[in-house]
């Protein structure tokens, strides 16, 4: 018998909170909020007992549109149980908080020595904001588009970020997020979904097939996924069609939002949407984000993204620069800066909120801003000029980082550059030791405490990132004026070789360090590696590295290499299914062949075309 007057059904409401199986709580406090909401009234109980009870001060209730940040944490992969859908929160109206209910001002300097970890919330964007939910209203019922799109630091990321943030705070959708900068990203997005991004063998397919069970799946099913995890070849259309299957389980009650960070990167993803936005119509909302720098330099992508769009649900938003207003707010309140330093601040990133975040953090990591009742302001005799450029920003931050540190310390992060913008931390200490150096976890966490790195679910010791493309370029740049990049990359390459890394990666190393008659057949081995594999686009990148070296050695057209060239990229093409590439480069292929006396590629050439009109 309670002491305090509660709705029946209260106590299972209390259990289902508290099970010690995660998959059989409520999915969300939204669902949680709903259901304790739809319980009857509260049961009188007996006098006697109604005088023990305690005294207990007034309790806020939760809202379904509650007044607070998002908070910048993991990625929000969301795995369900089989739920009651009658526990499951309706559909939120509107993503927009109480009126009258915003965050108070912050206190100019309260924890300025964490600002590394500074959360900055998003900053207008609120006509954008509006058409995302309706989309994720619309996509309830069948499978929608919307590509964020714009310049580099207009907050496209930050956006679709703040979409899976609300959805997943009102209970709105599942998120499924893929960074495709990563490699595997797809597989990766999949396997955090299943809560089995670390494992392998048995230990995978036993943990893929329970957790697909409990969704109601197939045992066949697990089996594709296990593989898609592992890695292990697949052609292109069984992967899509296993990730589309796995969606849509995911969305039996609850819609799916399915966020693709830097889609040009990948036309192994686009292949990906096209399946979904053609295939089935199944509850999910694809939020893309793309850079139109990018898009530039990559016209086939572009032609990519084109044909996507032209389909029926695909939207597009295009983000520019924050209006002035924005840019005020942005720099004013929630960065806290005031007067001539504001306004300085505002015409150097004009009304980019990246640029704009970053020179008021390398000032503070500088420690040159002092704070005052009205904001901050330059510490006295401080010119603080505004930087040129982002490299040169980069590097002034940098090199303050390791102004007190061992120099071996900046060898090792010009190691991580060399590696790439996402670096796999295992194979950075191998690379490392092979110089003689010994990466620390300590280190690590000392690049993400000030702002130059950032670490993944999976955490620091398997894998993190620079914050930003322009650091690894900057780190890059300084390892080349040093004269140590040619040293760093036949290292990578080397330790690639030792650990049976891809050759195309290892290639690049051998052209980066200077071997470049050696990287000629490595790049092309590795783009057959990845063409059956399944990733075309980092295929044809690889064979475009490769004639540009070839270019780059003045090699005469007239050398069987050339044509080695072409018979791979048409054999990729026609795997992947572009018969018109294909058809190109089997025909260029089989004139060269023809003309030079290359017997073995005119056959191959031959076979190609053959397949073609089958």
């Amino acid at each position: 018998m309670p002491l305090l007057s509660v709705p029946e059904g209260f106590a299972d409401w209390l259990r289902t909170l508290l099970t010690k199986d995660p998959l059989s709580r409520f999915r969300r406090a939204a669902d949680a909020n709903w259901a304790l909401l739809a319980l009857p009234d509260p049961l009188e109980v007996d006098d006697d007992l109604a005088e023990t009870t305690l005294s207990m001060a007034p309790m806020a209730t939760l809202d379904l549109t509650w007044e607070g940040e998002e908070r910048q944490g993991p990625e929000l992969h969301t795995v369900p149980g089989v739920v009651d859908r009658s526990d499951i929160a309706p559909f939120a109206a509107t993503w927009r908080r109480a009126q009258g209910q915003e965050a108070p001002p912050r206190l100019a300097g309260v924890g300025l020595g964490l600002w590394s970890l500074r959360h900055v919330p998003l900053v207008g964007r609120d006509e954008v904001r509006d058409r995302l939910w309706e989309h994720l209203d619309a996509a309830r019922t069948s499978t929608r588009l919307v590509v964020l799109r714009g310049e580099v630091g207009t907050g496209k990321r930050r956006v679709a970020r703040w979409l899976s943030e609300r959805a997943h705070a009102l209970g709105a959708a599942h998120v499924l997020a893929a960074e495709l900068a990563q490699e595997d990203a797809l597989s990766q997005m999949i396997a955090r979904s299943l809560l089995c991004p670390e494992l392998a063998g048995p230990e995978l397919d036993e943990r893929v097939e329970g957790m697909l069970a409990r969704l109601g799946g197939q045992a066949e099913a697990a089996a594709d996924l296990a593989k898609l995890i592992s890695g292990a070849p697949q052609p292109a259309d069984v992967r899509y069609e296993c990730i589309a299957e796995h969606i849509a389980l995911l969305s039996s009650y609850r819609p799916v939002l399915l966020r693709l960070e830097k889609l040009h990167l990948s036309m192994d993803a686009m292949g990906l949407v096209a399946q979904l936005l053609y295939g089935p119509s199944r509850p999910v909302l694809i939020v893309a984000t793309v850079s139109d720098d990018a898009l530039r330099d990559q016209p086939v992508e572009s032609s990519m993204l084109d044909r996507l769009l032209q389909h029926p649900a695909a939207h597009t938003e295009t983000l520019g620069p924050l209006s002035g207003p924005e840019t005020q707010r942005l720099v004013r309140q929630l960065l806290g800066v005031r007067g001539e330093l504001a306004a300085r601040i505002e015409a150097r990133c004009e009304g980019n909120p990246m640029v704009a975040v970053q020179l008021v953090g390398d000032w503070v990591e500088r420690g040159v801003l002092v704070p005052t009742p009205a904001g901050f302001r330059l510490r006295g005799g401080e010119a603080a000029e505004l930087p040129e450029d982002l490299h040169r920003m980069w590097r002034e931050r940098t090199d303050r980082f390791l102004e007190a540190r061992p120099e071996t310390e900046a060898h090792m992060l010009e190691l991580a550059a060399v590696l790439g913008v996402h670096v796999d931390t295992r194979l950075w200490r191998q690379v490392c030791r092979g110089a003689g150096l010994q990466v620390s976890l300590r280190f690590v966490e000392a690049l993400i405490a000030n702002g130059l790195a950032e670490a993944p679910d999976g955490g620091p010791a398997y894998e993190s990132s620079f914050t930003h493309a322009t650091l690894q370029e900057s780190l890059v740049r300084k390892a080349r004026d040093t004269g140590r990049h040619a040293r760093w990359n036949l290292l990578a390459a080397r330790v690639l070789g030792e650990t049976g890394g891809n050759d195309a990666l290892r290639g690049r190393h051998l052209m980066w360090g200077g071997a470049r008659k050696a990287a000629i057949t490595t790049l092309l081995n590795g783009a057959s590696e990845w063409a059956v594999n399944g990733r075309p686009e980092d295929a044809m990148r690889a064979l475009d590295d490769r004639e540009a070296l070839l270019r780059s050695l003045r090699v005469p057209e007239g050398d069987p290499r050339w044509g080695m060239g072409w018979a791979a990229r048409a054999s990729t093409a026609l795997g992947h299914g572009d018969r018109d590439a294909a058809e190109a480069w089997s025909a260029r292929l089989l004139e060269a062949s023809q003309d030079h006396g290359w017997e073995d590629l005119e056959a191959e050439a031959e076979r190609v075309r053959e397949l073609l009109e089958d």
